[in-house]
Formats: C-alpha cells, sequence, structure tokens
C-alpha cells in the first residue's frame, strides 16, 4: 500500500463497498472505485491522467485476447467485480476480474487481461497497470476487513502473466481448496 500512496501521491479518491443486489436479486457487497492516477513521469504537469474504475468497461478480444470475454461476462452481471484502468483517451490498457468470498478469506482474481497488441512499450505499460490494479484490489480487500493478499488459480495461458505479476504458488485457503496445486497468491509492496 506504501507504493500505492508514493505512486499516485494520496489514497483513492472513492473506494467504498456499498450494499447492493445482483441481477438475480440476492444481496452483494460492491466495490466503487474512481481514481485518476497522474501523468507517472510528470507528477505536476498538466498532463492528461488515468482512470481506474470498477464501472463495467467492455474490452475488445483482438487487443486482450481471449481473456477479454471472461471478464466481459463478469462486468454483463453489473454488480461491480471488475477494475479497469483507461489511458487519457478512455481507451483500457488492463483490468481484471475478482470474486469476493463468502467468509472473510481473501479476494481471488478471476482473470486478468494485459494488451496483446501494439508497440512494446504499450505492452510493458498494460503490464505494469495490471500490477497497479492488484495494488487497488487489495486495498478495496483491507477496506472490507480481509486479507491484503490476493488469490489467483491461473489457467494454463495465465501462469506465465501470474508470475511476471509475482503472484506465487502457495496452498489455498479451504474456500478455494478446489484451485489446488494452481493457486498463487499477490502480496502488496511494502
Amino acid at each position: 500500500m506504501q507504493f500505492l500512496r508514493y505512486l499516485v501521491g494520496r489514497g483513492p479518491r472513492k473506494l467504498e463497498w456499498q450494499p447492493g443486489t445482483r441481477r438475480d436479486g440476492k444481496k452483494a457487497s460492491v466495490l466503487v472505485l474512481e481514481d485518476n492516477i497522474p501523468h507517472l513521469l510528470h507528477r505536476e504537469s498538466r498532463r492528461p491522467s488515468w482512470l481506474v474504475t470498477s464501472r463495467a468497461v467492455v474490452l475488445q478480444q483482438q487487443d486482450f485476447g481471449p481473456v477479454a470475454g471472461a471478464i466481459n461476462a463478469v462486468a454483463a452481471k453489473g454488480h461491480c467485480r471488475t477494475i479497469t484502468v483507461l489511458d487519457p483517451d478512455g481507451q483500457p490498457l488492463a483490468a481484471l476480474s475478482f470474486h469476493l468470498p463468502k467468509s472473510n478469506d481473501m479476494l481471488l482474481v478471476g482473470a486478468i487481461a494485459t494488451l496483446i497488441v501494439g508497440r512494446d512499450a504499450e505492452r510493458q505499460l498494460s503490464l505494469v497497470m495490471a500490477g497497479l490494479l492488484l495494488c487497488y484490489l487489495s486495498w478495496a480487500a483491507r477496506a472490507k476487513g480481509l486479507p491484503a493478499s490476493i488469490g489467483f488459480a491461473p489457467g494454463p495461458a495465465a501462469v506465465e502473466l501470474a508470475k511476471r505479476l509475482d503472484f506465487r504458488p502457495q496452498s489455498p485457503p479451504a474456500v478455494y481448496a478446489q484451485a489446488g496445486a494452481s493457486f498463487r497468491t499477490w502480496t502488496p509492496p511494502r
């Protein structure tokens, strides 16, 4: 969390859990997140900022690959289980979906999307922004009274991305036991 405070220079503009209702009528906690990240290289400049949001944002499969469909499906359910960072032009740079546990266990990432097209610098920035989204998700977990560590059970196609984002193999908590050996955790930088 210290890293995120350093990066954005303050806490998120809006990060709160609100009572809500899923489309099936069941009660659910809804994450409401809105924050602007100043230009990373020039904090004091008037350059446009990036937006981090829990609003549903449609990802294009040609930009993010098949994982876009998984994140779009979660976003379509309408109970704020996605976080996306948008560039100054409003285009998604990275996104993730997550699951809120029924118990007091850790949040679980469902899918992570980073750019698979564009210049190498854009793809690298997308990866950095995915790491930043993990910081925000960890911050949200703490606000909910959950552990700051985030769980992830990546499928075969996402294992390399999980390693690059510093998810580490770990035995899953009981609630995620079905993940077995694929379970990994991410701990926020200090």
